[in-house]
């Protein structure tokens, strides 16, 4: 089992998509652990929730949630997923810039 950090490196100004390190796509293994990282000067001031997309399938388990002390969030691949599956999750943040909440819709994809 690995970590699999993703670090969110800036916003799309035309659609307030994020800019991840992964580009979009996390490729992960059952059991591994998938961390979220705000990157210095990104325009991200918090990540306030990480929500799993997928139904009936529970791509995280347990589901995502905030490192003690940081800014950082993380969550594991559930063990027991289907091997092979693509799944999309939401990422809940606020800006640096601007009130209000926004989010952005990347995925995870399960090796076999």
């Amino acid at each position: 089992m690995a970590n699999r950090p993703i670090t969110i490196t800036g916003i799309n100004p035309a659609d307030n998509s994020l800019i991840l390190s992964d580009n979009g796509t996390t490729v992960a293994n059952p059991g591994d652990t998938v961390t979220w990282l705000i990157g210095q000067n990104s325009g991200v001031a918090s990540i306030t929730g990480i929500t799993d997309n997928s139904t009936p399938t529970d791509v995280f388990n347990p589901d995502p949630a905030p490192v003690a002390s940081s800014s950082n969030w993380q969550g594991t691949i559930n063990p027991g997923i289907n091997a092979a599956t693509e799944e999309y999750y939401t990422i809940n943040y606020t800006k640096t810039s601007t009130e209000g909440s926004f989010k952005f819709d990347p995925k995870i994809q399960v090796n076999p």
